[in-house]
């Protein structure tokens, strides 16, 4: 009989690109380890993979489709963030890609490392469709360090730059109420961050 205390599998969270992706790959890290599984940055240590994408200049976005290839050599990868945002196609096309997401319900994710699709799934929605997805941090997953941690307060931007990929892989600017903001700083500080 297996143990139940034993984490379902290990999974490599591996994230590009700013705090916001830093902030959103620490919520999904809660998640997966209260459903079970072990998290890590170790590929090598990992059976599945993780990628929070980055599109912010041309570089990066390589950057996160060169990653995505090498976890996808490793296991089963599921993608999220900018990247995958704005050109879902190119990260469909890599082998043992099982699961693309955008910027839209990041928090879906979990499930397909749950129970991996046979068949590679597209979740990427329209960007100037989705509300502001309600991802918090309670302080028991991956963070910046032990002391620190980032409040999510909004996601998205209005501003138009002509030189910024941000509105068309985020979409426009959506605010988190503040109620919540601030209930999860105190959360945080009861934690000890």
């Amino acid at each position: 009989m297996a143990n139940m205390d034993q984490p379902k599998k290990t999974v490599a969270l591996l994230t590009l690109g700013c705090r916001v992706n830093q902030y959103e790959t620490a919520a999904l890290s809660e998640r997966l380890l209260a459903a079970g599984f072990a998290v890590t940055e170790d590929m090598e240590a990992a059976e599945l993979f993780l990628v929070n994408t980055c599109a912010v200049t041309a570089e990066s976005a390589r950057k996160s489709r060169q990653l995505v290839r090498r976890c996808a050599a490793k296991g089963a990868t599921f993608v999220l963030g900018c990247a995958s945002q704005l050109e879902p196609e190119r990260f469909l096309r890599i082998p043992n890609v099982r699961y693309v997401g955008g910027n839209g319900a990041k928090g879906a994710v979990c499930a397909a490392i749950a129970s991996p699709p046979e068949e590679t799934v597209c979740a990427v929605g329209d960007i100037r469709r989705i509300p502001y997805e309600p991802l918090s941090v309670e302080g028991g997953g991956r963070l910046l360090s032990g002391c620190r941690a980032y409040v999510k307060i909004q996601d998205g931007c209005s501003a138009r730059c002509t030189y910024c990929v941000i509105p068309a892989c985020r979409g426009g600017s959506r605010s988190r109420p503040p109620e919540e903001i601030l209930a999860e700083a105190r959360r945080l500080a009861a934690a000890g961050i």
